[in-house]
C-alpha cells in the first residue's frame, strides 16, 4: 500500500507473501476456517459484511491502476496463512493492464517461505530488483538508501 498512498515516497517496493486483497483473507486461508481468529481479523480490519468498501480501498489488488512505480511480487504456492492468490489476482490485473510486476512465485512454498532454497531465492531475487531499482540513485545515493 505505500506505493499506493505515497508513490512519492518509494521508488520500488517488495511484497512477500502479502495480503493484497482484505475481502480475500476471509474466505480463502487458514483464517478463514477458525472462528476465533476470523474474529480477530474482523475487529483488526474490519468486517467484509459491513465494511467491503473500507476493505477494498485498503487492498492493492481493489487499488492495482494507482501503482506506478516497480513491484516485486515473491509468493509461496502452499500458502495457507495468505493464499497464492492474493499475489496472482494482483499479478493478473496489473499485467492486463500493461504494468506487469516483477514475479517470484516459489512452487510449494509456505507463508514462513523457511525452506533454504526459497530463502534463497527470496535474497537473490531482491538483491537483484533492488540494483536495478537504486541504480539511477549513484554510489552515494545507493549508500545512503541501503545504509552501506
Amino acid at each position: 500500500m505505500g506505493l499506493i498512498r505515497a508513490p512519492e515516497t518509494f521508488r520500488c517496493g517488495i511484497a512477500i507473501a502479502a495480503v493484497t486483497d482484505l475481502p480475500l483473507l476471509f474466505a480463502n486461508s487458514d483464517v478463514a476456517s477458525d472462528p476465533k481468529a476470523i474474529d480477530v481479523v474482523r475487529k483488526r480490519v474490519g468486517d467484509p459484511t459491513t465494511e467491503m468498501e473500507t476493505l477494498k480501498a485498503h487492498s492493492p489488488t481493489y487499488q492495482y491502476e494507482r501503482i506506478k512505480r516497480p513491484l516485486l511480487l515473491i509468493h509461496g504456492t502452499a500458502d495457507e496463512r495468505v493464499d497464492f492468490e492474493h499475489a496472482w489476482r494482483l499479478r493478473s490485473l496489473m499485467a492486463n493492464a500493461g504494468n506487469a510486476p516483477h514475479w517470484l512465485p516459489l512452487p510449494g512454498a509456505g507463508h514462513s517461505l523457511s525452506r533454504p532454497q526459497d530463502s534463497l531465492a527470496v535474497h537473490a531475487a531482491t538483491d537483484r530488483f533492488l540494483r536495478e531499482c537504486l541504480a539511477s540513485l549513484g554510489e552515494a545515493g545507493k549508500s545512503a538508501a541501503t545504509g552501506l
